[in-house]
């Protein structure tokens, strides 16, 4: 068990700012529906690679998704391990899991 001294060593400086993850999809639209219906991202630009890069707003890229239909995850894997996308406020989260 990690006590709060332990934790402390893990903050990083407030305005630390992390980029876009890019993302294999067995199944562009799925992907699609789960980022844009359900967290409610947009499309921001699809690029000429093919990747479809989403986020909150145009001026902002969260991440990018790119088929490869016979993608499977790595062996010994179960695919995506975790990321995480800050939502502006507890209602947005809630929104999420209604």
């Amino acid at each position: 068990m990690l006590t709060l001294r332990a934790m402390e060593r893990f903050r990083i400086e407030p305005f630390t700012r992390m980029a876009w993850v890019s993302l294999i999809v067995s199944d562009i639209e799925r992907s699609l529906r789960f980022y844009t219906e359900l967290l409610g991202l947009g499309v921001v630009k699809k690029g000429s690679d093919g990747g479809i890069m989403l986020g909150p707003s145009p001026e902002t890229v969260v991440a990018t998704l790119y088929e490869q239909q016979d993608a499977q995850p790595a062996v010994g894997r179960r695919g995506l391990y975790h990321y995480a996308l800050l939502l502006p406020n507890r209602r947005d989260l809630a929104r999420v899991f209604v």
